[in-house]
């Protein structure tokens, strides 16, 4: 059975299983966000925000999928938006079962910085799942998997050294632009509008205005 989410995801179906076999079952928000499918290829949303059109262009983040980005680089960018569970800190790649997907991803997000289409694209760091990493580095602390975690970090200050940690690991040194980093739960509607709102601002705006088609 291939359950949306992965373990994070089984816990949430299997925890509900006797909702969604209710003769008047009707799905929730949260439910139709996590049954949501792998994506494959690229994917472009438009609509229009602040009298603006927007294109939103989605990618697939499977190793099989990468070398369909460029053409979604090729066009203007205005921002790269990079999405990382940072709950999956202990976690294995499914499509090979023995690198560290958190690797993984610093590795992709270090090569995209490099990359010639996005020299002059600002770069969004966005740590998805911050709810369900504060649960989890208390079950498995940072320092169980990184051994040059900072052994002096008290209980209460965990989570805020726990971000700070692993949001580092993705920077690159100078001449690089240090990335916009954010803290998320995309499941939940409201952090949804509060990050596209800050980025919007704060990335979008401030550093790329020209780039934003008028009204």
């Amino acid at each position: 059975m291939n359950i949306p989410g992965g373990r994070e995801g089984g816990l949430y179906f299997l925890s509900s299983i006797e909702r969604f076999v209710d003769p008047e079952f009707v799905p929730t928000s949260e439910d139709i966000l996590r049954a949501r499918t792998k994506t494959t290829g690229i994917h472009e949303t438009r609509f229009r925000y602040e009298n603006r059109d927007v294109s939103l262009v989605d990618v697939g983040g499977q190793k099989s999928e990468r070398r369909k980005w460029i053409p979604a680089f090729a066009g203007t960018l205005v921002a790269a938006v990079f999405i990382v569970s940072i709950s999956d800190y202990d976690s294995l790649l499914e499509e090979d079962r023995a690198t560290s997907r958190l690797t993984d991803a610093i590795e992709l997000f270090k090569a995209l910085q490099d990359c010639p289409y996005l020299n002059d694209v600002p770069f969004v760091l966005l740590l998805n799942k911050i709810d369900l990493f504060k649960q989890k580095i208390v079950q498995t602390p940072l320092r169980e998997v990184f051994a040059d975690y900072p052994a002096d970090v008290e209980l209460f200050d965990e989570l805020k050294a726990g971000v700070d940690y692993i949001s580092g690991l993705f920077k690159l040194p100078a001449p690089f632009p240090e990335p916009f980093i954010y803290t998320s739960n995309l499941l939940a509607a409201d952090s949804c509008l509060e990050i596209w709102k800050k980025i919007w601002t704060e990335v979008v705006q401030t550093n790329a205005p020209d780039a934003i088609p008028p009204p």
